[in-house]
């Protein structure tokens, strides 16, 4: 996995506009499931991720307040292109935005995180 510097990140969703500050993305997830039975070897549980749900982990952007932010609960594709072109795209709710932070002599930043639905696509 390349290390990547922060500028030059692009993010894309929607009408979304404004001043990205920074961006993070959450691990991927797996429920896997308890397997555990009778005859297990030596009493240690046993799990197994085979048919299990998987889950993208959400995106968190912190920005600049003032750009153009969409409405909670609208859905499209996010896109984040890294500095060298590589980028990741999901299909995702913005499931919260809209409260901000603002610092006396500083710009008001505001928080929005996005929920993936279904599969990442790396590229």
């Amino acid at each position: 996995m390349a290390n990547y510097i922060a500028t030059g990140i692009t993010v894309s969703f929607g009408t979304l506009s404004g001043e990205i500050l920074d961006v993070d993305r959450a691990n991927d997830e797996v429920e896997a499931q308890d397997v555990t039975h009778q005859t297990s070897s030596n009493e240690w549980r046993e799990h197994s991720a085979t048919n299990a749900l998987k889950q993208a982990g959400a995106f968190t952007l912190l920005a600049h307040w003032g750009g153009t932010i969409p409405a909670v609960g609208t859905t499209d594709t996010i896109t984040v292109t890294m500095p060298d072109g590589g980028s990741e795209s999901a299909t995702a709710i913005l499931q919260s935005a809209g409260g901000f932070s603002g610092k006396l002599g500083q710009k008001i930043t505001t928080e929005m995180t996005f929920l993936n639905t279904g599969a990442p696509t790396h590229a």
